[in-house]
C-alpha cells in the first residue's frame, strides 16, 4: 500500500508518496493544478490508498479535480495536521510538510473535514459578493454622516431617502458637495449592483423548499437589508 501527502501553496504543491513502512518512494514539486498533480501521481506507478491535503482556499477545487481522476483524495483538518506535524519536530518546509501529511495518512492519524458541494460553494460565493457590497454601502453612508457632522449637519437614521436627505441638508454649500457628491455616486452604483445580487438570491430562494418555508415566518426574507 502507498500513501500520498500534498502540501499545497498558491503556485506549487509538494508531493510525497510513502509505502506502508513509511519509506519515501517519490517526492516532487509541481504546479498547484489538479490535472498536473493527478498526472504526477498516476505516472509515478504507485497506487495510493489515500491522498491527503490540508483544508484551505484551493483544497476543495484540488480535491474535486483529483477525485475526477478516481484518486482517493481527502481534505484533512489543517489545525489538527499542523499540531501533529509540529509534534514531529521536523523543520518547517513544503517538502517536510508533504512528508508529514503522507505519514498521517499512512497512520490514519488525521481528521477529515466536510467538503462542500460545488453548488454550495457557488451559493457561498454569491452571498460573499453580495455582503461585500453591503459592507461597502454601510461604510460609505457612515463616512458621509461623519463628514457632514463636522459641518453641523445631522442626518436621520435609515437609508430609504438617504440621497435626498443629504442633498436637502447640504443645500447650496457647494464646497461641502464637492466632497460628498463622489461618495453619493459610488453609493448609488453599489445599490444598483447589490440589487443585481438580490434578484438572483430571491430567485434561488423562491425555488428552494426550505427557504420558502422559512420565509413564511414574519420578518424573514431571502436577504438581509
Amino acid at each position: 500500500m502507498y500513501y500520498c501527502g500534498l502540501d499545497v501553496s498558491l503556485r506549487e504543491t509538494a508531493i510525497c508518496i510513502v509505502d506502508a513502512e513509511g519509506k519515501i518512494c517519490k517526492e516532487k514539486k509541481v504546479a498547484s493544478d489538479p490535472e498536473t498533480i493527478a498526472q504526477t501521481i498516476l505516472e509515478s506507478g504507485y497506487a495510493c490508498e489515500k491522498i491527503g491535503l490540508e483544508a484551505g482556499s484551493t483544497a476543495v477545487w484540488l480535491q474535486a479535480g483529483l477525485v475526477a481522476h478516481e484518486l482517493p483524495a481527502i481534505c484533512i483538518d489543517a489545525r489538527h495536521a499542523a499540531a501533529m506535524l509540529h509534534a514531529g519536530l521536523s523543520n518547517k518546509s513544503d517538502r517536510n510538510d508533504a512528508r508529514g501529511i503522507a505519514h498521517l495518512m499512512r497512520m490514519n492519524a488525521y481528521q477529515p473535514v466536510w467538503v462542500k458541494s460545488e453548488y454550495a460553494q457557488r451559493l457561498g460565493a454569491l452571498f460573499t459578493a453580495r455582503n461585500t457590497l453591503q459592507d461597502q454601502l454601510i461604510r460609505i453612508e457612515n463616512v458621509i454622516r461623519g463628514l457632514l457632522r463636522g459641518d453641523g449637519i445631522s442626518l436621520p437614521l435609515g437609508r430609504r431617502h438617504f440621497d435626498k436627505e443629504v442633498r436637502d441638508r447640504i443645500g447650496d454649500h457647494a464646497t461641502v458637495m464637492l466632497t460628498i457628491e463622489p461618495l453619493l455616486v459610488d453609493r448609488a452604483e453599489l445599490l444598483r449592483q447589490r440589487a443585481v445580487f438580490d434578484r438572483r438570491i430571491i430567485s434561488l430562494a423562491r425555488r428552494d423548499e426550505v427557504c420558502k418555508l422559512l420565509m413564511t415566518m414574519p420578518g424573514v426574507g431571502a436577504t438581509a437589508s
